[in-house]
């Protein structure tokens, strides 16, 4: 229920509504050049939006381990869940009054919806553990994130007749993503409710203080479990792999609706359909994924996953034009996007101790969350110095060969060993 929540945000928002509106409002507000100027520094209109994505994300990575390091110390992770789910979605309904040339109101929302968004699901991913046996995980984790991006495709299909009903009585691209924007921030309160409502979640046996503060103990712990991951080599690897492929994938999610608006010139509705078809192919992919992996294994599945993206960038960089093409690159984003995430934590679930579970997920935001201010920065930079959308998109690359370069040395059966003799120690 959380994930269908939780989707319209990482899709409505994120790839859809708000690069190619808070670009237009940015270009609104810049100099005859194309330039914003803020603190000194002058800011290429389309660049604006990436940079926004990289500062929310720096932030999650000052944030987020912390919060999952004192998780750890307390139940009623859904309560804190549904608190900081809450504090995104109403920042994302109040994007209904950014308009005119208020791009900075546009980028402080922004930055408040991400990193609650991204605090909430630290609390979301830490209950995989307790509500799934070990070997329930892959298909809880792939099937779950599935129906995420279905609902989150029902969303989609209502904006996009509601888009088309805005445009044949005259409103404005402005008025049409301003009222898209509010109603996925409701439509994640909505679900976030119904999450609280219907969870249930049995309660463990928390930590014991490292002292009376929560704050304290929180980076007590943080600090014993980095230190920690230096000894354990295969998990540590792990999360060095995904930290680089992670940020490739979600660059693309970010950006993708950005490209197609300012490199393709496809209209809002265009987008609106190319997304719509990654949520519900989204879903097929998940259960056809999980299918596989039951064969190949996790890694060999993930790998897949990741060459397949990689062939998808070349083919974006240099024979991509026009909206029959971005529908074929949506069908083929859809099914290989799910399985690689959802593979991805529910592989890492494996590897760590039952009790530390909002603490390691912490660190494995991190790991997403925490390069994910890469991507963006690379993009921003690249369009910044050549004004070329298609060499931005290409520069991502780097990410995936990187990524399959250490997962390739990773042994999940190591990593999974390696997550049980810490729960020995701690023991």
């Amino acid at each position: 229920m959380f994930d269908c929540g939780a989707s319209a945000f990482a899709t409505s928002v994120i790839s859809v509504f708000l690069p190619s509106h808070l670009t237009n409002i940015t270009k609104a507000a810049a100099d005859p050049n194309g330039f914003v100027h803020l603190f000194g520094l002058s800011i290429r209109a389309g660049s604006f939006f990436p940079y926004i994505i990289s500062i929310s994300v720096l932030l999650q990575i000052i944030i987020l381990p912390i919060i999952g390091a004192i998780a750890d110390y307390k139940n009623g992770k859904v309560v804190r869940l549904a608190i900081f789910g809450y504090i995104g979605s109403f920042s994302t309904i109040a994007m209904y009054f950014v308009d005119g040339k208020a791009y900075l109101l546009g980028g402080l929302l922004f930055i408040i919806a991400n990193l609650s968004f991204g605090i909430a699901v630290v609390f979301y991913n830490s209950l995989l553990p307790i509500i799934a046996k070990h070997d329930e995980r892959d298909s809880v984790s792939t099937i779950g994130w599935g129906i995420g991006y279905f609902a989150g495709g029902i969303l989609l299909l209502i904006q996009l007749f509601l888009a088309n009903y805005m445009s044949d009585n005259y409103f404005t691209n402005s008025q049409i993503n301003r009222i898209c924007l509010a109603l996925s921030g409701i439509w994640w309160a909505f679900w976030i409710t119904l999450t609280v409502i219907f969870l249930k979640v049995p309660d463990i046996v928390p930590k014991k203080l490292t002292n009376r503060n929560y704050v304290y103990s929180g980076f007590h712990d943080l600090k014993k479990t980095l230190r920690r991951l230096k000894n354990y080599p295969h998990t540590f690897l792990f999360l060095l792999a995904f930290f680089f492929y992670s940020d490739g994938i979600q660059t693309i999610t970010n950006v993708a609706a950005q490209f197609g608006q300012e490199e393709l010139k496809l209209s809002v509705i265009v987008l609106i359909k190319a997304i719509l078809i990654v949520q519900f192919v989204g879903f097929f992919g998940a259960l056809v994924f999980n299918s596989i992996s039951k064969f190949i294994g996790a890694k060999r599945t993930i790998l897949v996953t990741l060459y397949l993206f990689s062939l998808a960038l070349i083919w974006s960089y240099g024979f991509l034009n026009g909206e029959s093409g971005f529908y074929a690159l949506s069908i083929f984003f859809g099914l290989i996007i799910v399985a690689s995430q959802a593979l991805s934590r529910s592989a890492f679930s494996s590897m760590i101790p039952k009790g530390s579970e909002a603490e390691y997920f912490g660190i494995y935001e991190i790991s997403e969350r925490g390069s994910s201010w890469l991507g963006p920065l690379c993009f921003g930079i690249g369009l910044q110095l050549t004004g070329s959308y298609r060499i931005a998109i290409l520069s991502l690359i780097v990410f995936f060969i990187i990524g399959i370069a250490l997962l390739t040395k990773v042994k999940f059966s190591k990593a999974i060993e390696e997550g049980k003799s810490q729960l020995n120690v701690m023991i």
